[in-house]
Protein backbone atom coordinates (compact mmCIF):
# COMPACT_ATOMS: atom_id res chain seq x y z
CA UNK A 1 0.00 0.00 0.00
CA UNK A 2 2.81 2.40 0.86
CA UNK A 3 4.76 1.59 -2.29
CA UNK A 4 1.63 1.92 -4.43
CA UNK A 5 0.91 5.38 -3.06
CA UNK A 6 4.51 6.41 -3.64
CA UNK A 7 4.33 5.30 -7.26
CA UNK A 8 1.08 7.23 -7.77
CA UNK A 9 2.85 10.36 -6.54
CA UNK A 10 5.78 9.70 -8.87
CA UNK A 11 3.46 9.37 -11.87
CA UNK A 12 1.64 12.58 -11.00
CA UNK A 13 4.83 14.57 -10.50
CA UNK A 14 6.55 13.20 -13.59
CA UNK A 15 4.81 15.75 -15.80
CA UNK A 16 6.22 18.62 -13.77
CA UNK A 17 9.70 17.10 -13.64
CA UNK A 18 9.86 16.51 -17.38
CA UNK A 19 8.58 20.00 -18.20
CA UNK A 20 11.08 21.59 -15.84
CA UNK A 21 13.89 19.41 -17.16
CA UNK A 22 13.12 20.33 -20.75
CA UNK A 23 13.07 24.05 -20.03
CA UNK A 24 16.26 23.79 -17.99
CA UNK A 25 18.00 21.85 -20.74
CA UNK A 26 17.09 24.54 -23.26
CA UNK A 27 18.70 27.04 -20.90
CA UNK A 28 21.86 24.95 -20.41
CA UNK A 29 22.58 24.09 -24.06
CA UNK A 30 26.14 25.32 -23.79
CA UNK A 31 26.96 23.05 -20.84
CA UNK A 32 25.71 19.80 -22.39
CA UNK A 33 28.42 17.73 -24.06
CA UNK A 34 27.43 15.58 -27.07
CA UNK A 35 23.83 15.31 -25.84
CA UNK A 36 20.97 17.09 -27.54
CA UNK A 37 18.79 19.07 -25.12
CA UNK A 38 15.64 17.19 -26.13
CA UNK A 39 17.18 13.68 -26.24
CA UNK A 40 14.38 11.20 -25.38
CA UNK A 41 16.80 8.53 -24.18
CA UNK A 42 18.13 10.85 -21.50
CA UNK A 43 14.62 11.76 -20.33
CA UNK A 44 13.58 8.09 -20.25
CA UNK A 45 16.69 7.13 -18.31
CA UNK A 46 16.17 9.86 -15.74
CA UNK A 47 12.47 8.94 -15.37
CA UNK A 48 13.38 5.30 -14.74
CA UNK A 49 16.08 6.30 -12.28
CA UNK A 50 13.71 8.55 -10.33
CA UNK A 51 11.07 5.81 -10.25
CA UNK A 52 13.59 3.32 -8.89
CA UNK A 53 14.71 5.74 -6.20
CA UNK A 54 11.08 6.34 -5.19
CA UNK A 55 10.38 2.61 -4.98
CA UNK A 56 13.40 1.94 -2.79
CA UNK A 57 12.73 5.00 -0.64
CA UNK A 58 9.21 3.75 0.13
CA UNK A 59 10.03 0.04 0.19
CA UNK A 60 12.57 0.21 3.00
CA UNK A 61 10.22 1.76 5.62
CA UNK A 62 7.34 -0.44 4.42
CA UNK A 63 9.39 -3.61 4.92
CA UNK A 64 10.48 -2.41 8.34
CA UNK A 65 6.87 -1.74 9.33
CA UNK A 66 5.80 -5.27 8.38
CA UNK A 67 8.25 -6.74 10.89
CA UNK A 68 6.63 -5.02 13.87
CA UNK A 69 4.03 -6.98 15.83
CA UNK A 70 0.75 -5.00 15.76
CA UNK A 71 -0.06 -5.71 19.40
CA UNK A 72 3.30 -4.39 20.57
CA UNK A 73 2.85 -1.25 18.46
CA UNK A 74 -0.64 -0.64 19.89
CA UNK A 75 0.55 -1.18 23.48
CA UNK A 76 3.43 1.22 22.96
CA UNK A 77 1.08 4.06 22.11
Amino acid sequence: MVVTRAMVLVRRRHRYWSGGAYSLSQYLKSVLFEVKPGDPAVYAGIAILLAMVAVFASLIPARRATRVDPMIALRYE
